[in-house]
């Protein structure tokens, strides 16, 4: 697991958290599908580590620029 894509890694996880939150497999198998995505959340997050963490985001021009914090609120009129 550990050479896969991240991509894959990520698809395989979305997929076993899909089948968790629709929980009509019996007992069993949600229990095997739950350790399966704590193996593959394991194995994406050390992937990430590996490439360096989460890549920056990318617009259609590019990078992204600015930041991913909360803008601050707005000032009211009476201010400068």
């Amino acid at each position: 697991m550990s050479g896969e894509p991240i991509d894959l890694l990520l698809d395989r996880l979305e997929a076993a958290i899909a089948r968790l939150a629709d929980g009509r497999a019996p007992l069993e198998e949600l229990v095997r599908t739950y350790q399966e995505a704590t193996r593959l959340l394991e194995a994406a997050s050390a992937r990430l580590d590996e490439l360096g963490g989460v890549p920056p985001l990318r617009g259609p021009g590019g990078p992204l620029r600015g930041s991913l914090s909360p803008a601050p609120p707005p000032r009211s009129p009476a201010e400068p």
